[in-house]
């Protein structure tokens, strides 16, 4: 679930660390703009530019959580361990495609 960036930080602004693009944190969300601290990339960047920097490569959905892996033989691996305990909610999603 996406909430608004300005539920996060305390700035009106925020900008890309990569192609210094600054947002408005009224109107962009969690789904257009990344935090280091996601672990998800090295620097805060938008959502453009963290697809270029992301190590992760695949999603792996269980419900609606979300799980990352950086191969898909480990992405699959870990979809068909759920879907033997008996989930049937469960999705892979490629970043970036």
């Amino acid at each position: 679930m996406s909430i608004k960036i300005v539920d996060v930080t305390e700035e009106d602004t925020i900008t890309c660390n990569v192609c210094n693009c600054t947002f408005d944190t009224n109107e962009i969300t969690t789904d257009d703009f990344y935090f280091a601290w996601d672990n998800i990339v090295s620097t805060d960047c938008c959502r453009s530019c963290s697809e270029k920097l992301s190590k992760w490569k695949y999603i792996v959905w269980v419900g609606g959580v979300d799980d990352y892996y950086t191969t898909y033989e480990r992405a699959k691996k870990h979809y068909d361990e759920w879907v033997a305990k008996g989930y049937d909610d469960v999705i892979i999603e490629e970043i970036g495609k």
